[in-house]
């Protein structure tokens, strides 16, 4: 999957339907998938110290099925750090596949914040 463009060494898009999207949606999202910087998943990120300081911490799961796919264990949040996890069934493109459920999940993350 790993492959040079131009000099950059990319990830080829896979298959759309290996992350959650189905029917209609399929075909159109296949269209627009790019290849991806390989640096993005090698390069360390560096942050400064408190650079989130005052900056609530929040993740959305996107799960499909009952075991939650293939990567379910890579999706672990520090709670007793003070993140809040919420759950949403969709796959990983939940903007396309549940755009409603989307919306009235990060309305809900937005009027029950936590203080920090």
């Amino acid at each position: 999957m790993r492959e040079v463009i131009n000099g950059v060494g990319v990830i080829m898009p896979g298959d759309a339907a290996a992350m959650g999207v189905h029917g209609e949606d399929l075909a159109w999202v296949q269209r627009r998938l790019t290849p991806h910087p390989y640096a993005t998943v090698t390069a360390p990120l560096h942050l400064p110290d408190g650079w989130n300081d005052g900056v609530e911490q929040v993740y959305i799961r996107c799960v499909t099925g009952q075991d939650h796919g293939p990567w379910a264990d890579m999706s672990r949040v520090d709670e007793s750090a003070g993140w809040r996890s919420f759950e949403l069934h969709s796959g990983h493109d939940a903007m396309i596949d549940q755009p409603s459920k989307l919306v009235e999940l990060l309305d809900e993350v937005c009027t029950t914040k936590q203080a920090v």
